[in-house]
């Protein structure tokens, strides 16, 4: 989990400092509010693992051409932080109800 941590810091020092090519350095994250049975819900849901994927097999790629090429660039570390979490705020809500001893019935 450091290395999430540590690539969050340093785009967002980064950012406050205002170096990089905002192009190519920086961070988005989107939020999706979505009600039980979306129509959408398991696209979004499957995102990590879609983007996983594609960042494996991108990142494998790399490595074939850096082996193949050794010593061709000067090394130039790009890290990718991807993450997800999900809350659900009915659960929450249910879990605050039963702990102070609220209960529909």
């Amino acid at each position: 989990m450091l290395d999430h941590f540590q690539a969050l810091v340093k785009t967002l020092c980064g950012r406050l400092r205002g170096q990089g090519d905002p192009g190519t350095s920086g961070g988005s994250t989107y939020s999706f509010d979505m009600a039980a049975g979306h129509p959408l819900a398991g696209e979004v849901y499957t995102q990590l693992q879609r983007i996983r994927a594609e960042l494996s097999a991108l990142r494998a790629r790399v490595e074939r051409h850096n082996r193949a090429h050794p010593g061709d660039a000067t090394p130039e570390l790009v890290t990718i932080y991807v993450g997800q979490h999900v809350q659900s705020e009915r659960h929450e809500a249910e879990t605050r109800d039963s702990e102070s001893g609220d209960t529909d019935v």
